[in-house]
């Protein structure tokens, strides 16, 4: 069976009413865990927010949406009904990590669930902390989503930007490794300066055996240019990987 992590930093509902009944809908998931990331200087609502996503999960299906009546037919009340009982019935539903805590708490899901049945949705972080755990996934091998709105959203009727209420095309729910503005966050969050102090020491170990090997045999003009190649080429690998690093595809 499938399963979601939906992290939580944003007070607003509608972004995760969205996520919560796209990946009902279209990947039949009901096993939600939201997980409240610690330690990322953002401050998040508390872990009791999951329980006014239930409720505005509740007062759609009883047609009211931010203390409005809102049209709503009875195949989308009962979604949202059954979205509502399923988060009330999941006594897990909620995960307090720290970044570092990150790849555990992903890897134990996978223990339950298998890595190509997970979806990771960041959809309710702000860019930096969704680069930060985008970053994280990318290296455990995971895929991470967002709900984007195509457009913005009506003030005067919130109601209709969400999932069940837009028509095909008012929205995405793309994987975040191809979003040029969440992947160019995740650049800044790599130290370019470590890359290059790396580079440095690798370079000067590299001159050092190569001093060495013309000091046993400084005749052997073939195991010179070898040397001194395999140093050129170290040296420019770990500067281009600095520039790569810095100025973005």
């Amino acid at each position: 069976m499938s399963a979601a992590l939906i992290f939580v930093c944003s007070n607003d509902v509608g972004p995760y009413l969205n996520a919560l009944a796209y990946l009902s809908d279209k990947h039949n998931i009901s096993d939600f865990k939201f997980v409240f990331v610690t330690g990322a200087m953002i401050e998040g609502p508390q872990t009791s927010f999951v329980e006014t996503i239930v409720l505005a999960l509740e007062d759609l299906a009883s047609g009211t949406y931010e203390k409005r009546c809102v049209e709503i037919d009875a195949r989308t009340a009962g979604q949202y009904a059954t979205l509502a009982a399923n988060l009330k019935s999941n006594s897990r539903s909620t995960e307090v990590v720290s970044l570092d805590e990150l790849p555990d708490l992903l890897a134990k899901q996978v223990a339950e669930t298998g890595r190509a049945k997970l979806f990771v949705d960041v959809t309710g972080l702000p860019k930096i902390l969704m680069a930060r755990v985008l970053l994280v996934c990318l290296v455990g091998g995971f895929h991470v989503y967002a709900f984007e709105l195509r457009h913005r959203v009506d003030r005067e009727f919130p109601e209709r930007s969400l999932y069940f209420a837009m028509p095909p095309g008012a929205f995405d729910y793309p994987p975040l490794a191809r979003d040029l503005a969440v992947h160019n966050s995740v650049r800044q969050l790599i130290n370019v300066r470590r890359v290059l102090w790396i580079t440095a020491m690798v370079s000067l170990v590299g001159v050092v055996c190569f001093a060495t090997l013309l000091l046993i045999d400084s005749s052997n003009t073939v195991l010179a240019v070898v040397g001194l190649a395999a140093n050129i080429i170290g040296i420019a690998s770990g500067a281009l990987q600095a520039l790569a690093t810095r100025s973005g595809p």
